[in-house]
């Protein structure tokens, strides 16, 4: 579970003349929560205000750290309460599957992550050994529809990730964070920055993403892909590919996202990747009509 922990330091004082009345703000203690292993994420201090009716507020100085903190079992909508200074003895409760990270890669006996330099993403569910390869891509096309009515065109390239860091090492939770740029405009000004974090927890069967940047370009749409290695036909194993281009009679479409099918399926399919970036698609009968 994610927590907030807090140490006051200092009383501040506040008024008339409390410039020579400032207090010496006391060690910090170390930051403990009763039976539970915690790993600190985040720390600052501020000044909390408590604000008075008819007086200056109350000011103190406040250590504050955000932390990840492992119970062994909590009921939903549940509410424990533990004291924050602890003691000094080891927690009893243990943690299962911790999360270890080394370069580029992180796993907890569960799932394991793997970021390539280029910013390729691979999830593996160890226990059946199945791979999710280019599980996460960044996306940039051409869009001359509108906000309600999508409408998008040829592919823009993005090129590799510009960084690749570790933000958190375990053991209750691991992250990497990957660093696009967009390519630079006609006027060479950069048109967006994208950072996509991919977040794994001790004991989890799963990772959680999270993206943030900004994006200045116009007329084109930025998109997160997501694969899951599932078909209409069912989990079928395949590998991602971009095929330089595609032409169907007088239709074409460039870098075009494809997939490779371990396996003979005995047809090819034309998938959305490629109709989405057509003019019409019309079906009649038994026939599919493209202009």
């Amino acid at each position: 579970m994610e927590l907030v922990l807090q140490q006051t330091l200092a009383d501040v004082a506040v008024g008339p003349g409390s410039a020579s009345r400032q207090s010496v703000p006391r060690p910090l203690a170390p930051w403990r929560a009763e039976g539970m292993p915690l790993q600190l994420l985040r720390a600052r201090q501020c000044v909390a205000l408590t604000e008075s009716p008819r007086d200056y507020p109350d000011a103190d100085l406040v250590a504050e750290v955000r932390a990840i903190g492992w119970v062994d079992h909590l009921d939903g909508y549940a509410v424990e309460t533990r004291p924050q200074s602890g003691s000094r003895r080891a927690p009893t409760t243990g943690e299962r599957n911790v999360v270890h990270v080394g370069g580029s890669t992180m796993e907890n006996g569960l799932v394991r992550v793997a970021v390539g330099a280029d910013g390729a993403v691979s999830v593996e569910d160890v226990a059946s050994g199945r791979i999710v390869a280019d599980a996460l891509r960044l996306e940039d096309a051409d869009d001359v529809g509108d906000l309600y009515t999508p409408a998008i065109r040829a592919a823009r390239p993005i090129g590799p990730a510009q960084r690749v860091r570790t933000v958190l090492r375990g053991p209750l939770r691991g992250e990497i964070a990957i660093t696009y740029v967009l390519p630079n405009d006609r006027r060479r000004v950069t048109r967006g920055r994208c950072t996509l974090s991919v977040v794994l927890d001790a004991n989890a069967s799963f990772v959680r993403i999270r993206i943030d940047g900004s994006n200045r370009a116009v007329d084109h749409r930025l998109r997160l892909r997501i694969a899951t290695g599932e078909t209409a036909g069912g989990r079928i194993p395949m590998r991602p590919v971009t095929l330089p281009s595609v032409t169907v009679g007088s239709l074409s479409a460039s870098q075009v996202e494809a997939a490779v099918v371990d396996g003979d399926m005995g047809v090819s399919l034309l998938g959305q990747s490629w109709l989405r970036r057509v003019g019409t698609v019309t079906i009649e009968g038994d026939r599919m009509i493209l202009r």
